[in-house]
């Protein structure tokens, strides 16, 4: 098995454990969050998936993938010191903040509500 094929095979395992999971795949509305700088400082306390930054009705707002807990939740498969770790690592957000974003968007048009309302406490999608 070549590096590329393992670090693909590496990226599709450890989005399933996400999906798996419905705590780790369901993203929550945090209000404290209001800059990247707030973020970094409640790392330690904040879900993997979290959206802040909300702008509504103009219906946007931001998802962020908790960089923290994704390499600690990598770790277990990869360690950080291989030379993989860090594109299996942006594969991951990649694919996480597109697919749960859709999610969230799609959630948010049916409802006809807000992120803030319906990922108040991770109940959402």
């Amino acid at each position: 098995m070549t590096r590329q094929e393992m670090e693909r095979q590496a990226v599709g395992l450890i989005l399933k454990q996400i999906f798996d999971s419905q705590q780790l795949s369901t993203p929550i509305y945090c209000a404290e969050v209001t800059s990247e700088e707030v973020a970094s400082e409640l790392a330690h306390i904040l879900p993997l998936l979290y959206i802040w930054n909300e702008a509504w009705p103009a219906g946007t707002f931001t998802l962020s993938v908790n960089g923290a807990l994704l390499g600690y939740l990598m770790e277990a498969l990869v360690p950080r010191e291989d030379e993989s770790f860090k594109f299996i690592f942006e594969s991951v957000t990649a694919a996480l903040s597109t697919a749960v974003r859709d999610s969230v968007i799609e959630v948010c048009e049916k409802a006809g509500m807000p992120p803030s309302l319906l990922f108040a406490d991770g109940g959402g999608a």
